[in-house]
């Protein structure tokens, strides 16, 4: 024990010495390696290219990917979520003059004074996602967060629309080098129109007879009470009997067309023909048209449901209706339950637009 205690300086100074030793001897392996790696890196580079070119065909995409961490800046560690490491306090990249690990935003190598130039970014570069049709090079010129991967669904400073919906409007336009931060740039408001349902609602009126004279047509239509005797006539005008003057107050329709038609169709009794006649009706606080088929027990027409949710409105509509939004009439030209979309177009200007959900 007592030689420790007189000898305690020498030791310390002998632990110290063969610390600083031991730190020599790593860097010199640590160099070395980085020599045998370096000169391995170099030799698979080479690899890539054929004994001879001219005659066997490579890829080059691989060759170029390899040569060009030599040329640009290679990162040391990218944690997750950019999130510097336990080990580095930043991440680092190895400069490509000196190759010494420098902090990564740095402009100038630290270590040997060299321009740290980064390598140009692909303007088709997906900066958001292979599924989002922005690229790099677009969201970069308009000033986009090119460091926010749901940017494009973000809001244009000022603007009710998103970057995503500004650019789809844009390039399909005539002028696709607008910027989309433009306050005089903006899509048709119609645009933020949004197909929330479509369904068949029934009239509850059924054609199921009709009577062919000489100087008129009476057509038998019932609803779920009771049965009218309607006379449809060219001129829109009605022949009022009892039964059409209930039809009319009950309903609101009036009869305006009836076509004869009948079809051969294949039934359990045999191939016969088939009565397809049409009953048109007009109902009389909307002008819409209303047709009854012979062969179809339950008249309905479709009406669908549009949301404008930037000012919390609906619109319930109909085929051949209006409504009016911001102040601009819209007339309903097509509804598709099939397709699940309605085809609108705006009176003043006339163009059609499509709103789907």
């Amino acid at each position: 024990m007592s030689f420790f205690l007189k000898n305690y300086d020498k030791l310390a100074a002998f632990v110290a010495f063969a610390g600083v030793a031991l730190s020599v001897v790593c860097l010199v392996l640590s160099a070395q390696m980085r020599a045998t790696e370096d000169a391995a890196f170099t030799a698979k580079l080479g690899s890539l290219r054929p004994a001879h070119p001219e005659a066997a065909p490579f890829d080059m995409l691989s060759y170029e990917t390899a040569e060009q961490l030599r040329e640009n800046p290679r990162r040391i560690s990218l944690p997750a979520k950019g999130v510097p490491g336990f080990f580095t306090t930043d991440i680092r990249v190895w400069c490509p003059n000196c190759k010494k690990p420098i902090p990564e935003k740095l402009t100038e190598c630290s270590a040997c004074g060299a321009d740290i130039v980064p390598p140009p970014v692909d303007p088709q570069y997906d900066i958001y996602g292979k599924d989002c049709p922005i690229k790099y090079g677009w969201a970069e010129k308009h000033g986009m967060d090119l460091t926010n991967m749901n940017a494009p669904n973000t809001l244009v400073p000022g603007k009710e629309w998103t970057w995503l919906e500004m650019f789809e409007y844009i390039t399909k336009s005539d002028n696709p080098d607008r910027d989309p931060r433009d306050p005089n740039v903006n899509p048709p408001i119609e645009s933020k129109l949004v197909l929330d349902n479509i369904k068949s609602i029934p009239i509850g009126l059924r054609l199921t007879a009709a009577s062919i004279m000489p100087d008129k047509t009476v057509c038998t239509v019932n609803d779920s009470v009771r049965t009218f005797f309607v006379t449809p006539t060219t001129n829109d005008a009605l022949r009022v009997s009892s039964g059409d003057k209930d039809l009319l107050e009950k309903h609101g329709y009036k009869a305006i067309h009836f076509e004869k038609r009948t079809e051969r169709r294949e039934t359990t009794t045999g191939v016969r023909d088939v009565d397809t006649s049409i009953l048109t009706l007009l109902r009389v606080k909307d002008g819409t048209k209303i047709q009854l088929h012979m062969d179809q027990p339950d008249a309905s027409e479709e009406v669908a449901t549009l949301r404008f949710p930037l000012d919390n409105l609906t619109f319930n509509v109909i085929k051949g209706g209006a409504f009016t939004l911001r102040g601009t009439e819209f007339l309903v030209i097509e509804i598709d339950n099939k397709a699940q979309s309605v085809i609108i177009k705006n009176k003043a200007t006339e163009k059609i637009s499509t709103v789907k959900r």
